[in-house]
């Protein structure tokens, strides 16, 4: 089913933009503690899903070429994660998260420069400030977000679904970014996910190919040694066991459209093992929520929100259907 017209998104353009509000234009509102996003958002068992975030942003063409020209992701791969996810995750569970988002918004005002990518947008000027290549970013913590609860914990309703996606409405807000034109219901964000995926994602780029080494030429040489592992220890052992799970999962957690276009090898035999460490990880999950500390199940920031706010994530349920507005 098509969306409805007054809502349809435009397909994303590469342009010299800048889609910041100005304080007096923001309307920031705030995820609630009893949220379903704060119950899933800082799930540690994300982090299986990691490589499919860091990818797709890299495939967008313009979010591509701002990292290949601006970010240190070819000296210190995990830099920019280090660097990024902690404030999102502050954007969320922080007590001042509209303040958190406007710097995020801010770091990237200096952003600029022109596509030389060798996609369609080639030639054209790009910007980190533009709106869709703004929202785009947002889009792959969502799209991570749904899968985390669908392959690892549980699968959602469709009111849990749209619940989230309002939620997110309001994290966006955060930014302090123009929305206007981007999804308004789950339903339109699935759309605008496969139309992008479909049309707009390259695996061509600089970026998007440096990242795909890391899966099929292995991550351990990105990673530093730990003092206490021997250097031999580390390269006969450890080294090919973590390239070996990096791969599964990095492979694994991308669809198949994705995995084509970059030229990543995948077999039937490898996608059912897949699909049996998915189902694992949700058979173990009753009992992990039940009996895990909370630090062990949740990102530093999520814990931090948690105990300020006197929540207990396992506690929280769904609301009723939301209005979309």
């Amino acid at each position: 089913m098509s969306i409805e017209r007054e809502h349809a998104v435009p397909p994303p353009q590469a342009r010299d933009g800048d889609a910041s509000l100005a304080a007096r234009q923001r309307i920031q509102r705030p995820v609630p503690p009893d949220s379903l996003t704060w119950k899933y958002f800082g799930d540690r068992r994300s982090l299986l899903l990691i490589g499919r975030a860091g990818t797709t942003e890299n495939m967008y063409p313009q979010l591509g070429q701002a990292v290949s020209d601006h970010s240190v992701i070819f000296t210190d791969l995990f830099a920019r994660v280090r660097r990024s996810v902690p404030r999102i995750m502050r954007v969320v569970y922080g007590d001042d998260g509209a303040t958190t988002g406007v710097q995020i918004r801010n770091f990237h005002k200096p952003l600029r420069g022109t596509m030389a990518d060798g996609s369609k947008f080639d030639g054209q000027p790009y910007s980190g400030l533009d709106p869709e290549t703004f929202y785009w970013a947002h889009a792959t913590f969502l799209d991570v977000l749904f899968l985390t609860c669908e392959r690892f914990i549980r699968p959602l309703s469709d009111d849990e679904k749209e619940q989230l996606f309002q939620e997110s409405r309001d994290w966006y807000s955060l930014y302090g970014m123009d929305a206007t034109g981007t999804p308004a219901t789950y339903r339109e964000f699935e759309e605008y996910w496969r139309r992008v995926v479909a049309e707009d994602l390259v695996g061509h780029t600089k970026v998007a190919r440096y990242t795909v080494g890391y899966i099929t030429k292995g991550i351990s040489r990105a990673v530093p040694r730990p003092r206490a592992v021997p250097k031999p220890l580390w390269t006969k052992i450890f080294a090919p066991a973590l390239d070996t799970v990096a791969a599964f999962l990095g492979a694994g957690g991308l669809d198949p459209a994705l995995r084509d276009r970059l030229g990543i090898p995948w077999t039937d035999r490898k996608d059912r093992r897949y699909r049996r460490f998915c189902a694992a990880v949700r058979a173990i999950g009753p009992a992990w929520e039940r009996l895990a500390p909370l630090t062990w199940r949740y990102d530093p920031a999520a814990v931090a929100g948690f105990q300020r706010e006197g929540v207990d994530p396992r506690r929280i349920r769904p609301r009723k259907a939301l209005p979309t507005t």
